[in-house]
């Protein structure tokens, strides 16, 4: 006589998948109580974390299915869609072409783009089972994968690119960095693609490099590129705005670059035209920090960092895919930005690389602390103050972020920094102000840059530390005594007076005169 079968005995445990999605909508309330009540064992959910640290029960990893909307990239910098106040770009030739070096861009229904130059054989898609949205990434995704962090369209279903309305022409690197002499012929097809559209900035983003054939590091930008046929062009010919990614080391600690670095445009950032970019961390965080493996400059080559964590973005086979942080993703942000503030701003931003250059770095936030500080020149991607209007000066306060005030002028001639680590005090003349950060109270960031140094795109950088303003007495030109004083006042907006205590950000779109003593009373 055989043995009871041990399965019989067994209990049969059920589980409502999604919550149960079967009889009531997925991962909702509703459908978990209603699978208890009929008698499910256990309830299975997948739980997702958005770009802000929230937590989501959804099943998918986009909200294509479940909702009426795309997902929008542009969340991963804290900020809303852009495309609104863009007046229409798409449907005028003010709009910027950008220009992407790196693996060709492949057909995505969240894509539109061209390609220019070599036209290199496509891949082979992989078969992939039709209900699966995010595909697994794989390296000849790279130049797809930026191209819609920059862009991708608003249409029905995937992402949204942090500026939609870009124009993206692809080129194939990879060929013209195996092919040294064909970079002659790319030099003249970019110039006459750019003549052909003469009414804005063209952007050109680099997540990748050559060997460029540089002068001597003492030399200025502008020398040492004129020997390499494509940097001589990028700096000389068109002067379009190039981004470029500062680069990582795949295993092992990021270098700090400088001019003697072997590799363009990393080595660039010294020239007006161009921005280098690397990655951060927990960007928004009170503690931010550059990855370890991303290349930097303590000798101002690298001027700013993004967000540089795994992104969703578009992927090959008209999926979506999950693109690995880096260098590479964050310079993608930094050029959707840039696109779209020179699609909303055209007459200031024309022909003007070097002022959004230093818009960029001016509207960055200095939150990177101690020798992270010194990894950047200016600060990590601020989105949002980036995009404001570069004719309108901004301030925030306690209860006010970010709003467009009149300025009426300094009450003071000249400001001392006193610095957190001991060193100097700098001694800043007000009219080379742009920026005072003072997010921490009497700790404040002061961004600065004289006439040259501004056409030029330079930003210097102050502090942390406290401010101590001074007053020139009449007819001596010498200082007065000053002592520190909280309750000092600094400059006047909108007929109010402010004090580094009363306000904790001051953002100028021009260099600001002294007001005479009458005008700073109470």
């Amino acid at each position: 006589m055989g043995t009871a079968s041990v399965w019989l005995e067994r209990r049969v445990i059920a589980y409502a998948h999604q919550g149960g999605a079967w009889e009531s909508p997925s991962s909702t309330l509703h459908a978990i109580r209603h699978a208890i009540e009929v008698g499910a064992t256990a309830v299975e959910l997948d739980v997702h974390a958005t770009a802000d640290g929230e937590l989501v029960v959804c099943h998918d990893a986009t909200v294509d299915r479940t909702t009426a909307q795309q997902g929008t990239i542009a969340s991963y910098l804290g900020i809303e869609e852009t495309w609104h106040d863009i007046n229409q770009c798409g449907d005028s030739d003010i709009c910027p072409d950008v220009f992407l070096f790196d693996k060709p861009v492949r057909p995505h229904h969240n894509l539109g783009f061209e390609t220019i130059g070599h036209v290199s054989t496509s891949p082979t898609q992989q078969n992939m089972a039709k209900e699966r949205i995010v595909s697994p990434y794989n390296e000849d995704e790279h130049g797809t994968a930026l191209a819609g962090i920059i862009s991708a369209r608003r249409v029905d279903t995937g992402v949204i690119g942090v500026n939609p309305t870009a124009h993206i022409f692809s080129l194939d690197w990879d060929y013209y960095r195996l092919n040294k002499d064909s970079r002659s012929d790319l030099t003249k097809t970019l110039g006459e693609r750019i003549a052909r559209n003469p009414k804005h900035l063209p952007i050109m983003v680099f997540a990748t490099d050559w060997e460029a054939n540089s002068g001597p590091s003492f030399s200025p930008c502008s020398e040492r590129q004129k020997q390499d046929v494509l940097a001589n062009f990028l700096v000389h010919t068109t002067t379009p705005l190039i981004i470029a990614a500062a680069g990582q080391v795949d295993k092992g600690m990021g270098m700090d670059i400088d001019r003697s670095y072997p590799l363009a445009p990393e080595n660039m950032g010294d020239c007006e035209n161009v921005i280098v970019v690397t990655a951060c961390l927990d960007c928004n965080s009170t503690t931010p920090k550059i990855p370890s493996s991303a290349n930097y400059s303590t000798t101002g080559i690298v001027q700013i960092a993004a967000y540089g964590d795994s992104v969703l973005t578009t992927g090959s086979g008209d999926r979506l895919t999950v693109v690995l942080g880096g260098t590479s993703p964050a310079a993608a942000f930094v050029a959707g930005v840039a696109s779209a503030m020179v699609s909303r701003w055209p007459n200031t931003y024309k022909d003007h690389a070097s002022l959004v250059k230093f818009r960029l770095q001016v509207s960055s936030t200095p939150n990177l602390r101690g020798v992270e500080a010194l990894k950047v020149s200016a600060g990590i991607l601020n989105a949002s103050l980036a995009f404001e209007d570069p004719e309108r000066d901004y301030l925030s306060t306690v209860g006010e972020k970010n709003k467009a005030k009149q300025v009426q002028g300094w009450c003071v001639d000249q400001i001392e920094m006193s610095k957190d680590d001991g060193t100097p005090s700098d001694l800043i003349g007000v009219s080379d102000i742009y920026r005072v950060y003072c997010a921490e109270g009497d700790r404040c960031t002061i961004y600065h840059a004289d006439t040259l140094q501004r056409l030029a795109g330079v930003v210097l950088r102050s502090g942390p530390g406290k401010l101590v303003g001074h007053v020139f007495a009449l007819g001596t030109g010498q200082l007065e005594n000053t002592t520190h004083r909280e309750e000092q006042v600094l400059f006047k907006a909108d007929g109010r007076l402010f004090t580094s205590m009363n306000f904790t950000d001051l953002m100028l779109h021009d260099a600001m005169s002294r007001l005479s003593a009458g005008n700073c009373t109470q």
